[in-house]
């Protein structure tokens, strides 16, 4: 279901038994468009830096091709993230993913590709 994700293996390693919506903090955010010179277009990314609510385990979320109505409030932490794969679900829309703030209308993004990097875990960077 995730296995197109770049990145995962490694999330899984540091994380085995860790939900997505173990992750509330939102230390960092960036939306920014960048000229892609091998597909010859404008891509949209989004990058989120995230921890959990202790702040030990630290993981950035770069969200390509990005799209949607994006944060509704940055209040710094969101109830927790979820990403759907929604290939996997057979709904036949364009993007690949949805990520989405897991109790609340917080967070709102469409993407067609992700990657994640492990920043720390358990207070020690990676």
């Amino acid at each position: 279901m995730y296995k197109n994700i770049s990145g995962i293996d490694i999330f899984w390693k540091y994380f085995p038994d860790k939900p997505w919506h173990y992750f509330h903090d939102i230390l960092e955010f960036r939306w920014y468009k960048e000229f892609d010179y091998t597909e010859w277009c404008d891509r949209t990314y989004v990058e989120l830096k995230m921890s959990d609510l202790n702040g030990l385990d630290i993981v950035l979320f770069k969200l390509i091709d990005a799209s949607g109505e994006g944060i509704y409030k940055l209040n710094g932490w969101i109830s927790g993230l979820d990403i759907l794969n929604l290939r996997y679900g057979a709904t036949w829309i364009e993007e690949q993913y949805e990520l989405i703030d897991f109790e609340e209308n917080n967070l709102h993004f469409y993407c067609n590709e992700i990657e994640i990097k492990v920043i720390a875990v358990n207070g020690k960077d990676i």
